[in-house]
């Protein structure tokens, strides 16, 4: 006999097999019934085959339903107890990957976004919210406000610093700033004229500027910080020869520095106008000063008493070179004249005229010839005995000098060179080219660097011998055109109207500076191409 569902009128396949007992029922799928269920009639069958409804027989006991809830509460401890352990886990090995990403020096320009993902993870970890982020989320990596624009003041440590600056998405000046805050390097904030630089021994320096500030540079360390600020102008920075004690002028007062303690000990008028020029003899015995009251003045040293003044300028002074036996004075100013005193006497021995203002002279140490520099590009040779001279065409007004190896070389700087000329041959040896014009310039004691200062408070040392530049300290920070840390983390290099420089992130030393394109391309130890377009 065919077999069919039980169901009358289904015409689907039998799928499934009741015994009930005394008789057995067939059904498919769609209309099958469960075990031990009650089944209709076969006339409610017949008249509404959809009213069969199944029943269950199984009824639970509040027993049971209370030993279910209990099974759902502990089901749910755990799993709470397990995803609160583990999430707290998770955050213990991020906190521990972040520093572990920050010790690695390799592969750096992937950290940025893992470390600003975890940092979110780790600050946020009490937040609902803070599942949310994970180190997988890489299409849409959130900004954090401790790396966003407005916020980049912030403290950082200096291993993220340096991987935020690998970054090409982050503002220049906030790169700048955090250069500035984690790593000392040294960029002006304003511009000013570089006006003094002094010697203190043979890798520091003191340089007084414009604004009235005087700054320690040390050159070995490539350290700088601005030690005294006053407010005058800082024209000229004597130095004791032991290195106690240096005169500084710039208004009409003379102060008394101690270098020791970096404070003036004591200040007093000494001109009726500003003072533009102060040596000290080299047995430490007096000083003199040369004013825009047209007066030079001879002090003591040791007592800072006044002792006379000398008079023949018609104009402001400009510069003073005394003889190592102090017999010997020279003098050169806005009057076009340079005067050769006699300091036994207090008479002039002999006057010189040129055809412009004398910022600068210097008398050789046998006291045979006089060097002048000249606000018309010349420098003047004056052979004392006859009264004749040479003249050697500079760049622009000559503003500088200085004569080194016994006088047998001028170091002048003017406009942007400095030009290092054989006294007696009268060629050029070296000619150094700087990006902005030069007020200042002098040579270490070794004769082993050259120092000069610019108008945007800059200080550029080179190498003597080879005329090579080594360093640049200082700078305008508006002129930074571009800074970047190579993807090793050793080096970072900054962009700054017409030069590049590279630091070495293990020292925190400026290691090189480059000028031209040529330069910067024979470097091997790092691809810095991109850089070119900020050279000339």
């Amino acid at each position: 006999m065919e077999c069919k569902c039980f169901v009358t009128g289904c015409q689907k396949p039998v799928s499934f097999k009741w015994d009930l007992g005394s008789s057995v029922t067939y059904s498919c799928s769609l209309h099958k019934i469960l075990e031990n269920n009650l089944i209709a009639s076969s006339s409610l069958h017949e008249t509404n085959p959809q009213a069969i409804i199944p029943k269950s027989s199984f009824k639970l006991s509040h027993n049971h339903i209370y030993f279910i809830q209990a099974i759902l509460i502990i089901v749910f401890s755990a799993l709470s107890y397990y995803i609160a352990n583990e999430q707290k886990t998770s955050i213990q090995n991020l906190s521990q990957k972040i520093n572990t990403l920050s010790n690695q020096i390799s592969n750096n320009h992937l950290f940025y976004s893992e470390i600003k993902e975890i940092r979110e993870i780790v600050d946020n970890k009490g937040n609902k919210d803070s599942k949310k982020t994970s180190l997988a989320s890489k299409d849409n990596p959130l900004e954090f406000k401790i790396f966003s624009p407005s916020n980049y003041a912030k403290s950082l440590l200096i291993i993220q610093s340096q991987i935020v600056l690998t970054q090409s998405d982050i503002p220049l000046d906030a790169k700048i700033q955090l250069i500035r805050q984690n790593f000392g390097l040294y960029l002006e904030d304003t511009k000013s004229e570089i006006l003094s630089i002094s010697f203190t021994h043979e890798m520091s320096i003191l340089v007084g500027s414009m604004e009235g500030t005087i700054t320690a540079y040390n050159l070995k360390n490539h350290k700088a910080k601005a030690i005294y600020k006053g407010k005058a102008r800082v024209y000229a920075i004597a130095l004791s020869k032991d290195y106690t004690t240096a005169i500084v002028t710039g208004d009409m007062n003379i102060n008394m520095l101690s270098l020791n303690k970096m404070i003036y000990l004591k200040t007093f008028s000494g001109h009726r106008h500003w003072i533009l020029s102060t040596i000290v003899s080299d047995d430490d015995s007096l000083f003199i000063t040369g004013s825009c009251d047209k007066l030079i003045k001879i002090w003591d040293h040791f007592t800072l008493q006044f002792q006379y003044e000398l008079k023949g300028h018609t104009g402001d002074i400009w510069s003073l070179s005394l003889s190592s036996d102090n017999k010997l004075l020279v003098s050169g100013g806005e009057d076009k004249q340079v005067i050769l005193w006699n300091l036994t006497s207090h008479e002039i021995i002999q006057k010189f005229s040129q055809n412009s203002p004398i910022y600068t002279v210097a008398l050789t140490k046998n006291k045979k010839k006089i060097i002048s520099g000249a606000s018309d590009k010349t420098i003047y040779i004056w052979d004392i005995d006859t009264g004749k001279y040479n003249i050697l065409t500079h760049n622009g007004m000559v503003r500088s000098l200085v004569l080194t190896n016994n006088d047998k070389y001028i170091v002048a700087c003017g406009s942007n060179y400095v030009k290092i000329w054989n006294l007696y041959k009268l060629n050029l040896i070296h000619e150094l080219k700087h990006t902005d014009i030069l007020i200042s310039v002098v040579v270490s004691s070794d004769m082993k660097y050259i120092v000069s200062g610019d108008v945007a408070n800059r200080i550029w040392v080179w190498d003597y011998d080879s005329g090579e530049l080594l360093w640049v300290f200082g700078g305008f920070i508006g002129n930074v055109q571009d800074v970047q840390l190579t993807n090793d983390m050793k080096y970072l290099v900054l962009a700054e109207k017409g030069l590049v420089r590279v630091w070495e992130m293990k020292t925190l030393e400026q290691i090189m500076v480059f000028k031209s394109a040529f330069q910067l391309n024979s470097w091997k130890n790092a691809d810095l191409k991109a850089f070119s377009q900020y050279l000339t």
